[in-house]
């Protein structure tokens, strides 16, 4: 199955259940599909086709994660990268991708988003590429990975089962996502109907306190509830 099936599974398994929450950000998954197929239209609109590389160099926020799904849901190959590296390793990376579209401001995404929703490449084969991440390059210049539709599927799946999710889990999302585990814990949480929180950084001051204003406790509390 690719991910573009998958969204639109989760979107009609539970339309009005949270999939995504950020600073100033409540998304339902009706919501969460809608504005990946409306942002995908942004991007087809700007020539981007299936298989074309779109870099996001973005920390986890709302915006991130919209255009993770709109990429799903086009059929292009989501690229992060990591907004903390040189601008000469960025440019490497990004020329290295052969990307068509470089995004590096929220606000470019929102900006992506038409008044269309685009249909959705529903048919793709899960053995194409979903995302190509990069390597740290600590021994050489950073190399690219693509992943499959299949295999980042089952790396959300895997990752699910590993914490036993389930649809009234929230997800704290600390790891980038331009890190295997940051992109898989969004995937865990999608394949459970679960909610993701995006954390676009950390601050000690904020006393525990993710982005959405619940505490860890309370996010551990409400699974345990479940």
């Amino acid at each position: 199955m690719n991910l573009a099936l998958a969204l639109l599974y989760a979107g009609e398994r539970a339309p009005d259940r949270e999939a995504l929450v950020g600073e100033g950000a409540r998304v339902t998954y009706a919501d969460l599909r809608a504005s990946a197929a409306r942002i995908a239209a942004g991007l087809a609109a700007h020539g981007v086709d299936v298989g074309a590389r779109v870099a996001c160099v973005l920390p986890n926020e709302p915006e991130t994660v919209e255009l993770y799904w709109a990429c799903q849901w086009l059929g292009a190959v989501f690229v992060p990268l990591s907004h903390r590296v040189s601008d000469a390793d960025l440019a490497y990376c990004i020329d290295d991708a052969g990307a068509e579209v470089v995004i590096r401001e929220s606000g470019e995404v929102r900006e992506l988003r038409s008044g269309e929703e685009h249909p959705g490449a529903l048919d793709l084969d899960e053995r194409e590429p979903s995302i190509q991440l990069y390597t740290s390059g600590t021994t050489g210049r950073p190399k690219g990975v693509p992943r499959s539709h299949r295999a980042e599927r089952a790396g959300g799946l895997s990752q699910a089962l590993q914490h036993g999710l389930h649809p009234r889990h929230r997800t704290l999302g600390v790891m980038p996502l331009y890190h295997t585990m940051g992109v898989h814990s969004l995937l865990a949480a999608a394949v459970v109907g679960g909610c993701y929180v995006a954390q676009p950084s950390w601050d000690p001051a904020r006393e525990g306190l993710n982005p959405a204003g619940v505490s860890a406790t309370e996010n551990v509390a409400e699974g345990k509830r479940a």
